[in-house]
């Protein structure tokens, strides 16, 4: 018996040595077919530095051959080119954000010189670390050959290797997986000193992840609550988990906390991910509000500092004029509060994108159909590349894109808990939760960037569903529990739901009729005639934009063009003015039906907007909540309408209120508004 029982553990030796090869030569082989890979290394100068001997600091000056190589415009650097180089003697925020996976790249480049070919096993490691960990993570639950077919798909999956192309984003995966992995062992585990060393790795892989990548820092919360409430206290002794707990939590401070400690602010995060590209990606409904429209940090930055810098505009100018980093701008030291205060007024939303963000992992794959990945905010550029792999196993995960898949995949997501609860109801619990808050704060910022790594949770609940059927005559002992407690969870779930869209709701209407009465002062506007049959009603720069540093009245400076998608460019969208407007369209001299209308700016950023607003016949009056933001790069113009139909802007005022609702926020609210719900839905697939 004994014998057998090595002989199997043999065999899943070897798988994972295969698995680990294969992952390696197909990540290694990665760079040869796309030619480099992207890590926001032009914000990270400080690992060619580093690698051509000068020490972990950015260059004060950039020679263009570094420019043009961090761009990735150039495949090699040659490091006599950084002779004559002095350096600034520190490294950016950015580098420091990702220490570790700086350093790799470095270590890297110092050996192997100063080339993207020369990241190839690095891709290597990183993309056998994870499939390994997959395997393993699937070989917890299933037979060792249903995990390896699944394991073989995660492989080939084109979705995983493309993602290759952004190794910043892909570095945090084999973190995430290995961090399931121990979790799952840790809540298994009924020996102490089993437990203090899986405690240990746990730590250690969540304290360098977060030196990798910070999206870890969830992990290591969760990692917190499973060793303090979801370990084996019938097995496993008080002091025991007292010490697991302090070793992981050991580990985590010293190996991550100093390094995700300097990266931006989750609220910055929050802020991007609650606009309407968003939105559109994760396929809720579209309310008569949203949180922004667009999805760039100029933008983001523009926002957030059109409500902040109004309220102590001088502090805040001579800050921002004495930074030498965008990073540490007040928009982004200040954003977590800010955010604070006014997202709760958005809880039923925040709720309906996290369910809806479970339901797409379910189904994983139906994300990724053409026209549904097409909405994804993150394109990543063009390339005439290609791997032979992807291009011979796309068309079968293609045809796995359908919009059924996620009902099939909840019911997996089911059968998965339905076993693990057979198991152990307190292991069902702790993995429920984990996966459940894993998924669900995907919808923060719901993109394929962000979400890829769990292709396994679909594997999961795919192979629980094929394997219920075979394994029921042992789970139909424990159903009738099973049962009762998914019945309990739905219904006070449901409840719950209900009653945070209620809430919002009512929240909602208060606030904006907040701005409806606020004070106004009513803009005199002015019309200009365009070339192509429509007008311009121009709305007058402010006094306050006027008085910005270096604001000029005349045409945005042409020179400015210069720093787009550089940190100047970021520093100068910190200092700006920003108003809302409201804007009466219809009335009796106004056409009925759709208006078609565009909220214009003039500047390098392209915040115009178009909008279509429907008309009422009865001659009543639908209501334009919009900002409008000035600054050196960018400033409001107006609104375009079509020239026939300029008597349907019947009025434009700036409010003045306490902007408890953030400046970006926008509603077109019709004359029946106070009747049509204030939240989002959770729309189909």
């Amino acid at each position: 018996m004994a014998m057998a029982t090595t002989h199997w553990r043999n065999i899943d030796g070897i798988l994972v040595l295969a698995f680990l090869a294969a992952g390696f030569a197909i990540g290694h082989h990665f760079i040869f077919d796309f030619g480099m890979t992207d890590f926001a290394q032009q914000w990270m100068p400080a690992t060619v530095m580093w690698a051509c001997g000068h020490g972990l600091f950015d260059p004060i000056h950039s020679p263009p051959t570094l420019t043009s190589f961090l761009r990735m415009n150039l495949l090699n650097f040659n490091c006599d080119d950084l002779i004559a180089v002095e350096h600034a003697g520190h490294a950016s925020v950015t580098m420091n954000s990702y220490l570790y996976l700086g350093y790799a790249v470095a270590i890297f480049w110092r050996l192997l010189g100063v080339s993207y070919m020369s990241l190839a096993p690095l891709l290597g490691i990183l993309y056998g670390a994870y499939i390994t960990g997959c395997f393993v993570l699937l070989r917890l639950s299933f037979n060792r050959w249903l995990a390896a077919f699944a394991s073989v798909a995660l492989l080939v999956s084109p979705v995983a290797i493309l993602m290759l192309r952004n190794m910043r984003d892909f570095a945090k995966a084999p973190f995430i997986i290995w961090a399931l992995v121990l979790l799952v062992l840790a809540v298994r585990v009924q020996r102490p000193r089993q437990l203090l060393i899986i405690a240990g790795l746990l730590g250690f892989v969540v304290g360098i992840g977060l030196g990798f990548r910070p999206d870890l820092k969830l992990i290591a919360l969760l990692g917190i609550g499973v060793l303090a409430f979801g370990l084996d206290r019938a097995a496993l002794h008080r002091w025991s988990r007292i010490a697991a707990l302090g070793i992981f939590v050991g580990f985590v401070a010293v190996l991550g906390l100093p390094v995700a400690a300097k990266g931006v602010n989750s609220g910055y995060f929050a802020l991007q991910g609650a606009a309407e590209p968003f939105r559109a990606f994760i396929g809720v409904t579209k309310p008569s509000y949203d949180l922004g429209y667009l999805y760039f940090d100029a933008y983001n930055f523009t926002t957030i500092a059109g409500d902040l810098r109004q309220k102590d505009p001088i502090s805040w100018d001579l800050h921002e004029a004495a930074i030498s980093d965008s990073t540490e701008s007040y928009v982004l030291s200040r954003t977590n509060a800010y955010v604070i205060n006014w997202m709760p007024l958005f809880a039923g939303d925040i709720v309906t994108r996290g369910l809806k963000s479970v339901a797409w992992i379910a189904g994983y794959y139906a994300l990724y159909s053409p026209t549904r990945i097409a909405l994804d905010p993150h394109r990543h550029p063009h390339t005439e590349a290609h791997s032979e792999l992807v291009s011979q196993v796309e068309p079968a995960f293609l045809y796995l894109s359908q919009p059924w898949l996620p009902y099939i995949g909840l019911f997996g997501l089911l059968a998965l808990a339905c076993r693990t609860y057979h198991r152990s109801p307190r292991e069902a619990i702790c993995i429920s939760s984990v996966i459940g808050v894993l998924l669900m704060s995907l919808s923060i910022q719901f993109s394929a960037r962000h979400l890829f790594q769990y292709e396994v949770i679909f594997w999961l609940g795919m192979l629980s569903l094929v394997s219920s059927p075979f394994e029921f005559t042992e789970l139909r002992k424990s159903l009738p529990r099973f049962g009762r407690v998914i019945l309990i969870f739905l219904l006070l779930g449901g409840i719950g739901y209900a009653c945070v869209l209620v809430v919002q709701d009512a929240l909602l209407t208060r606030e904006i009729q907040h701005i409806l009465d606020a004070d106004r002062e009513r803009v005199q506007t002015t019309a200009l005639n365009l070339d192509d049959r429509k007008t311009l009603i121009e709305v007058p720069i402010p006094l306050a934009a006027v008085a910005l540093p270096h604001f000029s009245t005349d045409e945005v400076d042409k020179s400015l063009y210069e720093t787009l998608f550089t940190d100047e460019h970021l520093r100068i969208s910190a200092l700006t003015v920003a108003d809302r407007l409201l804007i009466s369209v219809g009335g009796p001299s106004c056409p009925p039906g759709q208006l078609d209308l565009t909220l214009t700016y003039n500047g390098h950023l392209k915040f115009s907007r178009p909008l279509t607003i429907d008309v009422a016949a009865n001659g009543s009056r639908t209501l334009l909540i919009a900002p409008a933001f000035y600054n050196r790069l960018e400033r409001f113009r107006g609104i375009t309408i079509p020239s026939d139909r300029i008597g349907c802007i019947s009025d434009v005022s700036r409010v003045r209120d306490d902007r408890r609702l953030p400046i970006v926020f926008s509603a077109v609210l019709s004359p029946l508004w106070r009747t049509q719900p204030l939240f989002e839905r959770l729309g189909g697939f």
